[in-house]
């Protein structure tokens, strides 16, 4: 008996989501390879906070890459939609799906490190602030690193999350969702409130300095653009699951 809103079996995300997921991925490679040719070609130096960009877009690749194999698993699809003579689909779709969340969160957490660098780096923070950025940004990061881990260790054994044969199957254990959903709301509002702290201290900074209004202006909208990625990073691949 079916229970909850009706739907179509035949719906498919997967395709539209991959296709999303590697659009991102090739425009932030062409601003991450423009931003290193300008470093490292024109200024001949490479700082901190280049390299934190390279970690994230390494992530950013992995994600679409794992993305790609939930897809061509059916991943997106609905539950009644696999084929119940061929469970390695589903149990595919599973995983290469909940492994690409690791590489995704981590992505978001990463460029974070680069904002704190080159804040620090172009805006001089007296140590007490200085150290209060590296506080919130490491916090963030032990945060999302914890999330990303505990989706991959929710079960026991780790492999039970994907090899389930069903409510019945007491061959592992996993932790309540309630565990997840507490953990990903403290996350999310972490970051999100780290992003608007982030975008907003250099406003704040700038129009304390003597120059003209108009580059005080242009300069805040420059370094403050992080406030369109807290609404941006909400629907960060893979944003879809298997119903």
């Amino acid at each position: 008996m079916q229970t909850g809103p009706p739907f179509d079996i035949n719906e498919d995300s997967g395709p539209m989501s991959n296709s999303v997921c590697w659009g991102f991925t090739v425009i932030g490679a062409i601003f991450v390879g423009v931003r290193l040719y300008v470093r490292g070609a024109l200024h001949k130096k490479l700082w901190v906070d280049d390299y934190w960009i390279i970690l994230s877009l390494i992530c950013t690749v992995l994600t679409s890459i794992l993305t790609s194999l939930a897809v061509s698993y059916g991943g997106g699809k609905h539950m009644q939609a696999f084929d119940p003579q061929r469970p390695e689909r589903i149990r595919g779709a599973i995983l290469w799906l909940t492994t690409a969340n690791v590489p995704s969160i981590m992505s978001i957490a990463l460029p974070k490190m680069a904002v704190i660098s080159l804040l620090i780096r172009l805006l001089v923070p007296g140590p007490r602030h200085r150290m209060f950025l590296l506080v919130m940004g490491t916090i963030c990061m032990l945060s999302l690193s914890a999330c990303a881990m505990q989706l991959m260790l929710q079960c026991s054994p780790p492999s039970f999350l994907w090899n389930r044969q069903g409510p019945e199957d007491q061959s592992g254990t996993c932790l309540s969702l309630k565990t997840t959903e507490y953990l990903s709301y403290w996350c999310g509002a972490y970051s999100a409130f780290l992003d608007f702290y982030l975008a907003l201290y250099p406003s704040y900074k700038l129009f304390n300095l003597q120059m003209p209004l108009q580059k005080k202006i242009a300069l805040s909208v420059a370094l403050g653009f992080g406030v369109v990625y807290v609404f941006q990073s909400k629907f960060m691949c893979p944003s879809w699951y298997i119903s």
